[in-house]
């Protein structure tokens, strides 16, 4: 998937006030996000997406949904979270961890709720693979998913 480049915009707007006609330029730089990876060498990367942690309104409070991988082929890892990246020989791997749904509000009170995830990926050299999950509002499901891509189409 292509991000595109960084771009700003200013936007003049005039404004009238007694003494005259004043411009107020409002500013806006945007960017695409997500983790600057270094050179692959043959190696392939994990990247957890943007989809890997989420919040947003719902019945009166904050729905916190996400994905947390702490293991690695069987052995425990360092905590990750959105955007960051692991740096791993190709070849057959297994990511451990949970899919996980936080409810925070004065007028519900619903538990957490946390998933064990798994995913097993068969990794290339010189590969980008980015990690996105999905967890239903009904506390039902966690879908996981992986998007190959090559550095040059970055």
């Amino acid at each position: 998937m292509q991000l595109p480049p960084c771009f700003s915009l200013c936007a003049c707007v005039p404004r009238i006030y007694r003494c005259g006609c004043i411009l107020l330029c409002l500013g806006l730089l945007a960017c695409a996000a997500g983790p600057q990876l270094p050179k692959l060498n043959g190696k392939a990367a994990i990247v957890l997406g943007y989809s890997t942690e989420d919040s947003s309104l719902y019945e009166g409070g904050m729905l916190y949904t996400g994905l947390s991988i702490d293991e690695l082929d069987g052995n425990p890892i360092t905590p990750l979270g959105k955007y960051d990246f692991l740096m791993l020989e190709p070849g057959d791997h297994r990511l451990g961890g949970h899919c996980y749904w936080r409810l925070r509000s004065v007028f519900a009170f619903e538990p957490d709720w946390r998933e064990p995830a798994t995913l097993a990926l068969h990794l290339e050299a010189d590969r980008i693979y980015t990690l996105h999950v999905s967890v239903d509002e009904y506390k039902f499901r966690c879908n996981l998913s992986a998007l190959e891509e090559r550095p040059e189409s970055r």
